[in-house]
């Protein structure tokens, strides 16, 4: 609750996006639920603590200070929001810029960036919205006897991102992308090789990315192989902020930023001015219908490849919801395109799609539900069997958060190729697979819990399947697959600020909305933008940018709700600033000029 409406307050964030809905309100640290991790459920003021290597912690937080060295202002920042927004890293700035669609619908809507640590959620749901490290450093290994080099970990002179991933692939089929700001990755691709793969194999982790490897080492050791035998990049970055699927899985097959692909998130506002789900004309609660031209500005490699080859490869994606549909393509809706396999779970085991621009075989959903198909193992899978999975019950469980779905989607990957023939033409193939359940996992139990661990291994193992089946099927040296993830997650025990949601939009509220007429001056959020009311913007006389620098002042102190005091190990942190900078929309090209960010840009 905010202090008295005159005080100083800090930086605002907005609403977190997790696993296809808007995370819960803030739950009092007393009340730990039967949801909360198990890992160590010691408690520190009523909240849960863990214990375990650090490397995977966010670090702690920069403190601001004059702008940074090799930044150009060629103007001087006078307003709070400005501020503090062009003492942001670089390359936080960055990132923002890349992940920001412009446009006029959108310049009054605010993007807010935390303070580090800092997260919307609760005291046991975090969010993995940001340009910090920990949420955009990701694997990226390749491997393809004959195509790729086996050169294990590799450093790159300059630095390497996910945008960089299509051009590399096109380099592999000889196709011209001229939309992509990204380059092929050199030092990788064999020189000597005069054909292209029988099929290109392209798997994404969500919520994969190095801080969750790195706290459950032991649990890939197929993915490991593939990184020694094949190229590891070493320190890729997602590229773009927020980081969370859609946008990210569009930079993968696109090879450009959500600014010119057209997908900045997983919910956003449309150049006619509505808020929408990235690839549907209304929410996301639901898969289909879909509209992939909604949003989707910019051609994939599946697109391009179709069209140059006559629309003769089969190109293919097996994915949890419609979420990573940018790394598949626009199917019939390009022009000129067909309906390219798209396979999306929607729920209970089941596949859906749009048949209008895509195509799903109807024997996908013969084995309906995966759950009890793999209940036993799922029973036995912590040493006991007892009925319970890490000590849940499994007729509580869904196979989305468990270590049923990642069998589950390899199963349904493997059936697709073999029963479609791909790479069995001389025309290379494309196939995408997007391993959900560790986003899911993090989103309910957090990444440092014992479930997270059993997750990854059994994505890993399907890794490992799949490497079989195309040594046993295609060949050793008649393939490429490559593996890397859309984003890193927070953990629990990093002694972050959980942002309560609803207390934040009732002090905007009570500090900018004065005028009583049922309308509110937030019209909604996702992940890291609050999408503004125009109109009770104009009756109040309030603009962005007064509310940008109020929420640069918002503190931890502020964010609690009426009658509540700050927890153990929080109450010499009343006055730390929640976020580290807001600002609006149309001001995201001068904090990019201003931090020098657009000095890095070429």
């Amino acid at each position: 609750m905010l202090r008295g409406l005159e005080a100083p307050v800090r930086v605002v964030i907005l609403l977190a996006v997790a696993a296809g809905g808007l995370l819960l309100a803030q739950r009092a640290p007393a009340g730990m639920g039967s949801d909360a991790p198990k890992a160590n459920r010691d408690r520190v003021g009523g909240r849960p603590t863990f214990s375990g290597p650090a490397e995977y912690l966010p670090p702690a937080p920069e403190r601001r200070g004059s702008p940074r060295e090799g930044t150009v202002q060629t103007f001087t920042p006078r307003a709070p929001y400005m501020k503090a927004a062009c003492e942001l890293p670089w390359q936080w700035a960055q990132e923002t810029y890349r992940g920001w669609r412009p446009g006029l619908s959108r310049s009054t809507d605010l993007i807010t960036i935390p303070t580090p640590r800092n997260y919307m959620g609760t005291w046991y749901t975090t969010s993995h919205a940001g340009p910090y490290g920990y949420l955009q450093k990701v694997p990226l290994a390749f491997y393809g006897p004959g195509f790729i080099k086996s050169v294990g970990d590799l450093e790159q002179p300059g630095r390497v991102s996910l945008v960089d991933v299509a051009p590399t692939i096109a380099g592999l089929l000889g196709l011209e992308m001229p939309q992509a700001t990204g380059s092929p990755i050199s030092g990788i691709l064999e020189t000597k090789s005069t054909t292209t793969p029988k099929l290109i194999v392209t798997v994404t982790i969500d919520g994969g990315g190095w801080n969750v490897l790195n706290r459950w080492p032991d649990a890939w050791p197929h993915l490991k192989s593939l990184m020694s035998k094949g190229a590891s990049l070493q320190g890729v970055r997602v590229g773009s902020s927020p980081s969370v699927t859609p946008p990210i899985h569009a930079n993968i097959s696109t090879g450009t930023w959500p600014r010119r692909h057209g997908v900045p998130a997983i919910v956003l506002r449309s150049d006619g001015g509505e808020v929408t789900g990235a690839f549907r004309d209304f929410d996301n609660d639901k898969v289909i219908p879909l509209d992939p031209n909604r949003n989707l500005r910019a051609p994939t490699v599946g697109d391009l490849w179709d069209k140059a080859m006559g629309n003769r490869p089969k190109v293919g994606l097996i994915a949890a919801g419609n979420y990573p549909l940018g790394m598949l393509g626009h199917g019939a809706a390009f022009p000129g395109g067909d309906r390219d396999l798209a396979a999306l779970l929607a729920g209970r085991g089941r596949f859906t799609t749009d048949r209008r621009f895509y195509s799903l075989p109807d024997y996908v959903n013969a084995s309906g539900d995966p759950l009890p198909r793999y209940i036993d193992t799922l029973d036995r899978i912590d040493g006991r069997a007892d009925g319970l999975w890490q000590g849940h019950a499994l007729d509580e469980l869904t196979a989305a958060e468990s270590p049923v779905l990642g069998p589950w989607e390899t199963h349904i990957a493997l059936n697709v190729l073999r029963r479609e023939r791909y790479g069995r033409d001389g025309i290379t193939d494309l196939f995408y697979i997007h391993y959900k359940s560790p986003d899911h996992v993090g989103h309910r139990w957090n990444m440092v819990s014992s479930e997270m661990h059993d997750v990854v291994r059994s994505v890993d193992t399907g890794i490992g399947e799949l490497v079989n089946w195309l040594n046993h099927s295609l060949g050793r040296d008649a393939y490429v697959l490559l593996v890397t993830a859309d984003h890193g997650q927070t953990p629990l025990q990093a002694g972050g600020w959980p942002i309560s949601q609803n207390e934040l939009f009732a002090d905007l509220e009570s500090r900018f909305d004065h005028v009583e007429d049922g309308a509110t001056i937030i019209q909604s959020s996702s992940a890291n933008v609050l999408f503004t009311n125009k109109a009770e913007l104009k009756v109040n006389d309030v603009s962005p940018e007064d509310m940008a620098s109020w929420l640069t002042r918002y503190t931890v102190a502020d964010n609690l709700s009426a009658g509540s005091s700050l927890p153990e190990g929080y109450a010499d942190r009343g006055d730390d600033p929640v976020y580290s900078a807001a600002l609006p929309g149309r001001a995201v090209t001068k904090v990019a000029q201003c931090t020098g960010a657009l000095l890095h840009e070429g």
